[in-house]
């Protein structure tokens, strides 16, 4: 029966660190254009993003040595580079881990959650070019298929002459690139440009 006790209590504390609290931050101009790039391009709100800080960074503790690093080797911004103080919506859990390291540091909460949006839209765009670099290969491979495949089409033409053959095997190109090859150069071209 304790056990079971227990382990509603560890729940309900679970529960308890993903409820949403208020809070202030005074972020850098260009954490705040990060934040709206972030936004923007993955379609979420100011909270997920947050929430990914939380998950991906703050509990992994991934990248956060080399953050914290930065922000004592480089001064703050002077007053001028922050916008006004904002409220956010955030969940207890990530609002105490940036608190807890703030103070353990003793680094600025407020630049701390600056430098980690930073790096967020920087591993975003770095993965965005290497997506775009392999969909601009994968494009190429179809192009190349595509000529070398026109090409065989070309020389069984070429061999076969009025031969019924010529229709089945014009059909069968047709089909392979229509119904395949085509789609796939479409989605490549969407996924180029939305990188």
């Amino acid at each position: 029966m304790k056990n079971k006790e227990k382990s509603s209590d560890i729940n309900i504390a679970l529960l308890n660190n993903k409820k949403s609290e208020r809070t202030t931050f005074k972020l850098t101009v260009e954490a705040t254009e990060n934040l709206k790039w972030l936004q923007k391009h993955f379609n979420l709100t100011v909270k997920e993003i947050f929430e990914y800080i939380s998950s991906d960074i703050l509990d992994k503790q991934t990248d956060i040595k080399d953050i914290i690093k930065k922000m004592k080797d480089t001064p703050s911004p002077d007053a001028s580079r922050y916008w006004p103080r904002r409220t956010y919506v955030i969940s207890r859990s990530t609002l105490r881990t940036l608190k807890d390291l703030s103070k353990k540091h003793e680094i600025s909460r407020d630049d701390l959650i600056s430098n980690l949006i930073e790096k967020i839209k920087i591993k975003a765009k770095t993965k965005n070019e290497s997506d775009r670099k392999k969909y601009n290969e994968a494009h190429k491979i179809l192009s190349e298929y595509y000529d070398h495949s026109h090409n065989i089409w070309t020389r069984l033409d070429e061999v076969l002459g009025d031969d019924d053959l010529v229709r089945d095997v014009d059909g069968f190109f047709d089909v392979v690139f229509e119904e395949y090859t085509r789609q796939l150069f479409e989605d490549l071209e969407k996924l180029k440009k939305e990188k």
